[in-house]
């Protein structure tokens, strides 16, 4: 008889086990259902990114539309485009703003623009300017300048230089600049030393300066003019400065992202001797000695691996320079992680490494005006202490900061980077 009830209530345990089971089989896929539609009403109401040339809305537009605006103008290049490849001209064209003349910065878009839009548009006039080189007589009949163009990040880059020259022509002329704003494809962070421009303005951005073109045309326009321009930023839409965050298509569409990077940290070598920063697709991606110098490889190797450590791969790179007639070798350089790279530091670590390793380093007097301060060559060559280089570095990129930081358009702030 204790046999049977024992019998029968591990029978009704196990029914009821079995229930549970079945229970929480039917009910978790329900609850991970719902755990996982949370997430995905979440990532569906995520605000979409736009550039500044994809945030013209209807009633900025109007805010064109009076008498004072009747002559309208475009620089722009390849970059100039949507993130679907629509080109600038085509979306102003579109937006029936009153555009007489467009300003081409390289060749392909100029071309493009004559083999596609030209033929319907007899009326515009289209100006090839190679570098950038704008000048006011070229604007001086227009009320509005529109600027489209992908900066890198750089100070050293020729867009910013023409910039600054478009607003000082502003404000002497009474124009209004239009800036279009997009990314900064070097990330967040600002540091190196300070670039000297020309027209006695010196120390305006360090090499590497964390904000978006627009950002910069505030900082120009509000610190650095005598007169002030009548300045017009339209904003990107839902812009996140960390640029893992950023559109992915986008960033896709740019080309030779990783030549920019190498800008901030290669370029000064093409001031230095007897170095040269590579030829044809890789120009300014690689770090080359003449093979008559007989660098050892396995000096070549013991560098790669200390790029490594700062976040820089590298590959063995050897090409024939036409120019001087012989061969050069060396690194291709890949910035693997821009948000996790210091230009300032690779480049001083660079030229340490040269420098112990006996290759006989011929500045040429570019290398300071470039850098802004003789002090990096200086402790290169033993003529002065890191702490002299640190102090003047260091307290240069604070006092900038606490410039920009009144101007900016986008959160999170830029970092500093210090050396």
């Amino acid at each position: 008889m204790k046999l049977g009830v024992a019998q029968l209530a591990n029978y009704s345990f196990s029914v009821l086990r079995v229930i549970f089971l079945l229970a929480l089989a039917l009910f978790l896929p329900r609850m991970f259902s719902l755990i996982n539609g949370n997430n995905e009403e979440i990532i569906q109401t995520q605000p979409n990114f736009k550039l500044g040339l994809e945030s013209l809305s209807d009633s900025l537009i109007a805010r064109f539309s009076g008498s004072n605006f009747k002559k309208m103008g475009l620089i722009t290049d390849q970059t100039g485009t949507t993130q679907t490849g629509k080109a600038a001209v085509d979306v102003l064209i579109e937006k029936n703003l009153p555009l007489t003349k467009i300003f081409f910065l390289d060749s392909f878009s100029h071309r493009n623009f004559l083999e596609t839009t030209a033929p319907r548009r007899p009326d515009l006039k289209a100006v090839y300017r190679h570098d950038g080189a704008v000048s006011p007589s070229d604007v001086k009949d227009l009320d509005v300048i529109f600027f489209d163009v992908q900066d890198s990040g750089t100070s050293a880059h020729n867009y910013i230089q023409l910039l600054s020259e478009l607003l000082v022509c502003a404000a002497q002329h009474n124009k209004m600049i239009v800036v279009l704003d997009r990314p900064n494809l070097l990330g967040a962070n600002i540091e190196g030393t300070f670039y000297t421009y020309s027209h006695q303005r010196a120390n305006v951005l360090p090499v590497r300066h964390g904000m978006t073109i627009g950002e910069v045309a505030r900082l120009i326009n509000t610190n650095f003019l005598t007169k002030q321009a009548h300045l017009m930023v339209v904003p990107m839409e839902n812009y996140h400065r960390a640029l893992d965050v950023l559109a992915p298509e986008y960033l896709d569409a740019i080309k030779s992202i990783n030549s920019w990077y190498a800008t901030t940290f290669l370029f000064p070598f093409n001031y230095i001797a007897p170095f040269e920063t590579g030829c044809g697709a890789y120009k300014m991606q690689c770090i080359l000695l003449p093979e008559n110098t007989k660098f050892a490889r396995a000096k070549w190797i013991e560098l790669r691996m200390l790029l490594k450590e700062m976040g820089v791969e590298s590959s063995f790179h050897r090409s024939y320079n036409k120019e001087k007639g012989y061969f050069v070798c060396g690194l291709r350089l890949f910035v693997k992680n821009i948000e996790h790279f210091s230009s300032i530091n690779a480049l001083i670590a660079m030229l340490t490494f040269f420098k112990q390793a006996g290759v006989p380093l011929m500045f040429d007097q570019r290398f300071d005006q470039y850098m802004g301060t003789g002090k990096l060559r200086g402790f290169v060559l033993g003529l002065n202490t890191w702490q002299d280089l640190e102090q003047d570095i260091n307290k240069q990129l604070k006092i900038f900061f606490n410039t920009a930081s009144h101007i900016l358009l986008y959160k999170p702030v830029p970092r500093v980077s210090m050396v």
